[in-house]
């Protein structure tokens, strides 16, 4: 997750940093997967006609199935067959096309694979194949500029292909709402409604794919889809899909490789577990900008935002006059907000402090990123937020923007 991290700490705004999260989960797991996401008409200059021995697949032990085509109006061209493994596409076989049809046989490994057919150099179809799809079928028209198609006979193509489309969707209505946020520049309110009309698509992407993956699982398509999703939101639910996939697919690389990754989370989050939502806020004392000192439980009996942050972060940056709204609105209900800062130089510091008019307590040793707050709250990003009940115990985390002001609303009513 260090590209996350990254990102946050460069982002120049907060919807800059929004609205590139779902692209950014994709790689969440680190999990090798053919790039078929997003597929769209390319122009390939590949010769398909030259390689057409030199790809031909001699696995004749292997069982097969055949793969069979259809497309209208009649082309001319060749259709090639490539398998996805180690990281890279190999060629199987092609076969030209003179008219409406073509028919490939194709060796298959017993569990599912990743697998693509290119189409008269123009159109790459993802399929995902095993030697239970005994007869696929393509069918594509060739009217559209795209090349439309739609496939039968195989379950885990079918549901790869509605994959691509929702997460084709969700790219396509990111993209919509950062251009009109670019030209809400300047206009507050018109930002913050963008803000908010792009949590809540986040919100119901989530649901749809969450829906999607309990309608294709145990698959490895349900793998690819499960990597859009935040795993410290959604352990549980990718633990128990790991647990699915493994009984199906026990030799899968792809099942293999998703299990450690599960595995090493679950040995992360316990490392976490003090900090985990329930538990008691962990006490520390640090210098305050005056010099004094303050420990986190000298708060008790408020709610308390524990808000790591720093004055070279842009992000926190922008983020910080939502906050000083937020605080001004709760302070005399019984909300206090602990600014907890990696700076590393004073008077960079308190002139932050200054400067965003951020009239709450604040402590910080400043280490930077050896700050021992941030060792022990195991923050690798800001901004970081922790929420406190009045007992010190940890309510939420890591809120920011309108679900925290919703948090305040739910609290303080």
């Amino acid at each position: 997750m260090l590209i996350l991290w990254v990102l946050k700490k460069t982002t120049k705004n907060n919807m800059n940093f929004i609205i590139r999260k779902i692209q950014i989960n994709l790689f969440l797991f680190g999990i090798l997967m053919p790039n078929f996401i997003f597929f769209s008409c390319q122009k390939n200059t590949d010769n398909a006609q030259n390689t057409q021995e030199a790809g031909k697949n001699t696995e004749n032990n292997t069982p097969q199935i055949t793969l069979t085509g259809n497309i209208q109006p009649a082309q001319k061209g060749w259709i090639k067959v490539e398998k996805f493994a180690d990281n890279n596409f190999t060629l199987l076989d092609s076969v030209e096309l003179k008219g409406t049809t073509f028919s490939v046989k194709m060796n298959v490994s017993a569990e599912s694979d990743f697998y693509k057919i290119t189409l008269l150099n123009k159109r790459q179809i993802p399929l995902v194949l095993s030697q239970n799809d005994k007869n696929v079928k393509i069918s594509v028209d060739a009217n559209t500029p795209s090349l439309d198609y739609k496939i039968t006979g195989s379950p885990d193509s079918e549901h790869y292909q509605k994959l691509n489309s929702i997460l084709e969707n969700i790219n396509k209505e990111k993209q919509r709402l950062g251009e009109i946020y670019n030209k809400a520049q300047g206009n507050p309110a018109e930002m913050e409604r963008i803000e908010e009309e792009f949590y809540d698509m986040q919100r119901k992407s989530i649901e749809n794919v969450k829906k999607f993956i309990g309608e294709s699982r145990p698959s490895i398509v349900s793998i690819v889809a499960s990597n859009t999703l935040v795993p410290e939101e959604e352990f549980e639910f990718l633990k128990n899909l790991a647990e699915e996939v493994q009984k199906k697919y026990p030799n899968s690389p792809y099942t293999q490789k998703f299990t450690a990754q599960i595995a090493k989370m679950e040995t992360q989050f316990k490392e976490k577990e003090h900090i985990s939502i329930g538990k008691i806020a962990p006490d520390i004392a640090l210098p305050t900008p005056d010099g004094g000192s303050l420990k986190i439980s000298d708060l008790k009996g408020k709610y308390v935002i524990l808000d790591f942050w720093a004055s070279w972060c842009r992000p926190c940056r922008a983020e910080n006059p939502k906050v000083v709204k937020l605080y001004q609105k709760y302070k005399d209900k019984g909300l206090e907000i602990l600014g907890i800062s990696l700076d590393k130089d004073a008077i960079a510091w308190k002139k932050a402090i200054a400067d965003d008019n951020l009239t709450w307590k604040h402590i910080s040793d400043l280490k930077f990123w050896q700050s021992e707050a941030s060792q022990l709250y195991k923050v690798q990003s800001i901004p970081a937020t922790f929420l406190l009940d009045k007992e010190g115990k940890i309510i939420a985390k890591d809120l920011r923007g309108k679900a925290l002001e919703k948090k305040m609303e739910e609290i303080f009513k």
